[in-house]
Formats: structure tokens, sequence, C-alpha cells
């Protein structure tokens, strides 16, 4: 695979699913918004972390500031970088934040590469990926992973161990997604890359969501026309397994196709304030304000204004994320998760915590 051929780590998921992904689009369109602030934010927090020689815990204001996100985001995001790292049994010792890499058919930083051992083989190396996303159960890519692993084993060599370790971090849900690739592994992701990028066909699906031709897609196009169309027919009647399955995975490529022109709407709007109809309507933004409520400077005057306990706790929520990640950042080595533990378990003989339960749907 030569220098030409090579894709972004990030855009792994998308190419091996359509070839058609890896060739740029005529337009480029920047879609991103609120969530790509905030997760460049938590990124460049935990890195100054780790470049800091992992002492104390992420800062987060001048980060929040640099990215226009909310620092209390960025911060309760941010705090879970240490606990992630600590549930780690891989050798981190040496690891290193945002490096770059190109090799394998693949070029992109990885947020965090850890390489243990002397001489031309290494020992081990280790690849997390921060995410800052909410569900990792719908957002977790393997193939990015094995798109680093494929990048690092061409740099750097199979390690001594045998397999290179490659997890996902996610922040919000304080989950660790974890794989080990041998070279047979990276080899076969390698000749599935070469052969989507030797054939590059187009072949429409949920992965089309990150896809930066999306706006420029006709068979995309197409394949939504269609979903249109299987919805309608579907109409009253129960439908069989199959059909249920196709719609499914249709119905939700309309859900994002639509999230997605509602971004090109935005960006639309955003020189003149509003979007100009052909039928003489107008869309434009509306400014909404959210106040923000200090809990310790407002007590004082909550229980002046003749408020009582009860009634100032049925106003305030506790992050639990945000606990364990205050928790886990001023725990000793070692101690981290048993220390979270403690906290939750006595949290809970207390009764400070209720649980609620919710259905969702899923796919496995």
């Amino acid at each position: 695979m030569d220098k030409a051929q090579t894709i972004r780590a990030s855009e792994a998921p998308i190419v091996v699913e359509c070839g058609l992904a890896a060739t740029p689009p005529t337009c480029e369109v920047d879609t991103s918004g609120t969530d790509a602030s905030l997760g460049r934010a938590v990124h460049d927090s935990i890195q100054g972390w780790i470049d800091g020689g992992r002492k104390g815990e992420p800062e987060a204001q001048p980060y929040a500031n640099a990215h226009g996100a909310d620092p209390a985001m960025v911060l309760e995001l941010a705090l879970a970088a240490p606990t992630a790292l600590a549930q780690i049994r891989e050798d981190l010792a040496a690891a290193q934040a945002e490096v770059k890499i190109d090799g394998g058919g693949v070029r992109g930083r990885i947020d965090v590469l850890g390489i243990s051992g002397k001489g031309k083989v290494p020992h081990a190396i280790s690849i997390i990926d921060w995410k800052t996303g909410r569900d990792p159960q719908a957002g977790t890519k393997v193939m990015q992973r094995l798109a680093y692993a494929s990048a690092a084993e061409a740099v750097y060599g199979m390690p001594a161990q045998g397999y290179i370790y490659a997890a996902e971090a996610w922040l919000a849900a304080e989950e660790l997604i974890e794989s080990r690739f041998d070279l047979d592994t990276i080899k076969g992701f390698r000749r599935r890359l070469a052969d989507r990028l030797a054939y590059p066909t187009a072949h429409p699906g949920e992965h089309c969501r990150y896809c930066r031709r999306l706006h420029q897609c006709a068979p995309r196009d197409a394949y939504l026309r269609s979903a249109a169309a299987a919805l309608v027919e579907v109409g009253d009647a129960m439908p069989t397994a199959e059909a249920l399955a196709a719609v499914w995975d249709q119905s939700r490529a309309l859900k994002q196709a639509i999230e997605k022109y509602e971004k090109a709407v935005d960006l639309a709007i955003e020189p003149t304030g509003a979007l100009e109809l052909p039928d003489g309507r107008r869309i434009e933004h509306m400014v909404v304000t959210r106040d923000h409520i200090d809990a310790r400077k407002a007590w004082p005057v909550l229980t002046k204004a003749g408020l009582g306990a009860d009634d100032i706790n049925r106003a305030l929520t506790v992050s639990k994320t945000k606990l364990l990640g205050m928790v886990s950042a001023r725990a000793a080595r070692g101690r981290k998760v048993a220390e979270k533990t403690n906290l939750v378990t006595a949290l809970d003989i207390a009764g400070a915590i209720s649980r609620t339960a919710s259905r969702r749907k899923r796919v496995s």
C-alpha cells in the first residue's frame, strides 16, 4: 500500500465498509458542533495532564476557554482519565499523549501511546483512544483501534509479547473497551483495507453517518429513497422479521441523515442569521440562555428565603461520574478503584442513591 493510499485512522470504520468513502469530496463541509469542541477541549486537557507527568488532576478551564466548551463538562470528562488509566493492566509508565503516526496504510494521531522495552523490538505497545460520547455500545469502533495498531506495528514492529493492546476509554460512561491484536489480525485488516481501496464501490449503511462525502453521495441518496419507500410499504400490516430488520437499519439511516442536514441548515443560517425558504418562510436562530446556580453560594440565600434542607435537596442534583472522578484523582496509585467502590458502597448504605430503570433498543 503506497503513501497515496493511506487513510486517516478515524476513517477506517467507514472505509472498510465502503471503499468510496476514501475518495475526498469535491467540496468539504464542516458540520462539527458543540460536541466536537467539547471533545477537543477534553483531549487537550488530558494531554496537558499527561505531559505534566500525570501529577494531580487534569485542568479544565484554559482548555474549555480555548475551544468555547463548558468548563464543568470538560472537567467531568477529563477527571475520568486517571481512573481509566489505573484500570489498564499494561505498562504505561512511559506513555506519551497525542503521538503522530503514519504506517500500515494508516495515518493519524494516537491519544495515548505507550512503548516499553529497549532495543529493536519493543516489549509491549499500548494504545488508548479517548471517547467523549455517551454511548459506548453504539459508538465503539474496533476498526479504528485496529487501524492504530496497524500503524504502530508498521512503525515499531510487533512487540515481544505477541500483541498490541488498544483500548477505547469512554470517559462519560467510565467504560473501557479493550482489544489485543496479534499480527495475523493486523495483516487481515490491511488486506481488507487494500481491497476496499483497490475497488472503491459504494456500500451505503449506518457507517455513512460520519462519512465526509455524505452531502454529495448519490448512492446514499438512492439508499435513503428506498428506505422511505420501505417504510411506506410496511403500513399497518405486521411485517416479517427480515422486513423489520431492513426497515430498522434504514430508519436509523434516515434519522442520521436528518441530523446531518440539520447541521447543514445551521451553516446556511450562520452568515445572515436567517435562511429564506422558497415559500416565503424563514428559518432563524433563536438565542436560548440557561442560568447555572452555584450550590455553595446559593445555600445561605435559599435558607434565608425559608427553604429547608429537604426543599433544597429536591432542587439539587449530584453527578455520580464527577464525584467518582474526584475521588479517583485524589486516591493513591493502586487504590483508585477501591476508593471509588468504597464511596459508592457508603452512599448506598446511607440511602443516598436512588435507581431508576428504563428500556431502550439495542442491536447486538
